[in-house]
């Protein structure tokens, strides 16, 4: 049971950073422009921050 528990800490932590880091990777994107090319690289992290930001909501409580 605390391995489990050591698991979803650890996926948390890193949930919880990519929801920190991923907008400024987004900035950058936009900044660049986002046209046909790279539309799909920036709705694929879009979606990436969506989850991380759901699975890191409760990290350091």
């Amino acid at each position: 049971m605390r391995n489990s528990a050591s698991v979803f800490r650890s996926v948390q932590l890193v949930a919880f950073w990519l929801a920190v880091v991923l907008p400024l990777v987004l900035l950058g994107l936009i900044a660049v422009g986002v046209n046909g090319t790279w539309l799909p690289l920036f709705l694929s992290l879009l979606a990436l921050n969506a989850v991380a930001l759901a699975l890191g909501h409760g990290y350091g409580q």
